[in-house]
């Protein structure tokens, strides 16, 4: 993903006229967005992979699925992180049944 550096700075002076004249100084107005436009592309720029990568992932077949929900759910305890990909591998048997 290539960063386009002046839609960036755009961005960020619309958010410093927004705030002008609240009596804070430009330079620190300025610093303030850049960081939050930096962030919001990062961010948009961290979904992208994630979506990419999860879409790469082949498809598993839905016995195998069943497997994997199998022997998590034979664990004695089960923590955050095992609710969450419980659910995330529910959603891929029902995509898989589909």
């Amino acid at each position: 993903m290539t960063i386009d550096r002046a839609k960036i700075m755009n961005q960020a002076w619309v958010i410093v006229r927004r705030f002008k004249g609240n009596g804070e100084a430009l330079r620190a107005v300025l610093s303030r967005a850049l960081r939050y436009v930096w962030d919001d592309v990062k961010a948009a720029a961290r979904v992208a992979a994630e979506v990419a990568a999860r879409f790469a992932q082949p498809a598993r077949s839905a016995e195998v699925v069943r497997r994997a929900i199998f022997s998590l759910e034979c664990k004695d305890t089960l923590r955050g992180s095992d609710w969450d990909t419980l659910r995330d591998l529910n959603d891929e048997l029902r995509r898989a049944a589909a």
